[in-house]
């Protein structure tokens, strides 16, 4: 029984194949990637946009009273 090494069974040619399928870029993240140049600007261009969005920001106001101290007394005070 003869054994055929791989070198003499494929002429040498094996290993150029091996290189060239693991050079290329797997189908799938090319679609992906040119999904993402197609969708991506036209998802800019189409997103409206507004100068003033009506914003509802809480607002917290606190009413404090002094009795003890008159006003004049508070304008004469420094700090």
């Amino acid at each position: 029984m003869r054994v055929i090494q791989r070198s003499q069974a494929t002429d040498g040619c094996a290993n150029h194949v091996d290189r060239a399928a693991r050079a290329q870029v797997p189908l799938h993240l090319l679609v992906l990637a040119l999904l993402l140049l197609i969708v991506g600007p036209m998802t800019i261009l189409h997103t409206p946009t507004d100068i003033f969005p009506n914003i509802d920001i809480p607002v917290l106001s606190v009413i404090w009273s002094y009795k003890a101290c008159p006003p004049t007394k508070w304008k004469s005070a420094s700090y």
